[in-house]
Formats: structure tokens, sequence, C-alpha cells
């Protein structure tokens, strides 16, 4: 099975997004500020993930390498990516005022509580 045509910016979105978390966190550690390095493995990780389900060669039959794919996008992926907190590197990494202010009102709206109530975003 080859990558489909929207799976080249996905991987791009995802290598982007990997590298933006890597300088986010180099720029907190420069600072003084801790953050812990198994945040930045989990993000790694889940960006490989992703990127190999999109792109990469899957081993198996058809349904094998379909199901894997799934798993790496849909389930293993997402899981590590969120075990690296970006959202909490972002609050901590912005200064306080109303950048910071409105990106805590949208974590905090009932929308993103419905999006992140688990039988929704599953």
């Amino acid at each position: 099975m080859t990558a489909g045509p929207v799976a080249a910016p996905l991987v791009l979105a995802c290598v982007l997004a990997a590298v933006g978390y890597a300088v986010g966190a180099a720029r907190l550690r420069r600072r003084g500020d801790a953050w812990p390095w198994r945040r930045d493995c989990a993000v790694v990780a889940g960006c490989a993930a992703v990127v190999w389900g999109l792109a990469g060669p899957v081993p198996g039959g058809p349904f094998t390498a379909h199901a894997g794919r799934h798993l790496l996008v849909a389930m293993a992926g997402p899981a590590l990516l969120a075990a690296g907190r970006p959202l909490t590197l972002v609050l901590r990494l912005l200064p306080p005022g109303a950048p910071r202010r409105g990106l805590l009102r949208v974590a905090h709206s009932p929308a993103a509580g419905w999006l992140l109530f688990p039988p929704v975003a599953a």
C-alpha cells in the first residue's frame, strides 16, 4: 500500500510540529526552567509513529498493514503526543497577558471539553 495524496502534507505538519516542540523545550531550558526530557522523547516517538503509519512500510498482508497503520496513526501516535503535554509547554512559554489568557479560555471552553470527552474523542 502506498501513501495517499494527503500523507505528504500530514508528514510535513508532523515534522514541523516536532521541530517546533523541540525549539520550545530548548527555549524553556535555556531560560532555566525545568522540562522533562521524557516528554521530548514521547513527542518524537509520537511523531515517528504517525509518520511511519502515514508513509512508511508496515509489514504484513493487506489487512494487517491496514490495521497497523490505524494503530500507529490513530492510537499510538496521538497517545505519545499527548504524553508530551504540548499545551503545558506553550502555556509555560507564553508570557502573562492576553495571548496566554486567550489560550486558557479556549482550552477551558465547553467546546474543548466536549471534544475531549472520551467517547467523543474516541
